[in-house]
């Protein structure tokens, strides 16, 4: 699951991550391309994005990952998690 790995990468427990949106995570120089990403699968103009970005973790480092974003079916837009990444995984820096 796409969360837990998450979680794992950012050194927080499931339901600390569950507080948070991935802007929360996002590192502030990743923060407009992210938002654009989601932004353009929202208004159906992308199907999905895969990009590298960063993501700061709970003690203030940085990890590198590959993450990826998926636009779902019309009758899930309502399910908050259809925004979250598909996938993250570490790579390296």
């Amino acid at each position: 699951m796409a969360e837990t790995r998450l979680a794992e990468n950012a050194r927080l427990r499931r339901d600390e991550l569950l507080t948070l949106s991935l802007t929360d995570l996002t590192h502030e120089d990743d923060l407009l391309p992210t938002q654009a990403s989601i932004a353009e699968l929202l208004e159906g103009t992308r199907q999905q994005y895969d990009m590298q970005k960063r993501y700061r973790r709970k003690d203030g480092s940085v990890i590198w990952v590959n993450a990826s974003g998926f636009r779902r079916a019309r009758s899930d837009a309502c399910n908050d998690s259809s925004w979250r990444s598909s996938k993250t995984s570490p790579t390296a820096s």
